[in-house]
Parts: C-alpha cells; sequence; structure tokens
C-alpha cells in the first residue's frame, strides 16, 4: 500500500512528535522525518524540492484526528403528509 510505511512511523512516533511539532506539518519519507513546516503548503513545497515527484507523506501532528462531516440530504418521499 502506497504511504503505509510512512504512516506507520508517523503513528509510531507520534508522542514526540506531538512534544516538538504539535499543530505543525510534518514531511514524511520511508521511515524518516524530513522536517517540520507552519502550513501543508510550505511541507508540499519542501517535499517537491527535496524529494522530486515521488510519494511522501505530509501530515498536521495533532493530538486527535479532526472527523470530517458531510452534510446530509433532506429526502422527503413524494407521498409523504408535510
Amino acid at each position: 500500500m502506497v504511504l503505509e510505511e510512512e504512516r506507520t512511523y508517523f503513528e509510531t512516533h507520534k508522542s514526540e512528535l506531538l512534544a516538538r511539532y504539535r499543530n505543525q506539518y510534518v514531511l514524511i519519507k520511508g521511515s524518516n522525518l524530513i522536517g517540520a513546516y507552519p502550513s501543508a503548503e510550505a511541507a508540499y513545497v519542501a517535499g517537491l524540492e527535496k524529494l522530486g515527484v515521488q510519494p511522501f507523506l505530509v501530515r498536521q501532528v495533532l493530538d486527535h484526528e479532526p472527523v470530517g462531516v458531510v452534510p446530509m440530504l433532506s429526502v422527503t418521499p413524494s407521498n409523504a403528509r408535510l
């Protein structure tokens, strides 16, 4: 699976990353931390400059992963009484 080694590194070292880079964006290639950056864009640009066009992981170091919310449409059956 693509980036599995990078995700494993992130999860394995999460407590260390939190202690040093909380709220920053880390750039990881393989099992190596390349750097930490103030924005996702800065980390991505650094990844392209340092690693070229190949898979690498950019991830924000947070205590908890944000939960995405997708709004649901309100669907009313055509024969429902309002």
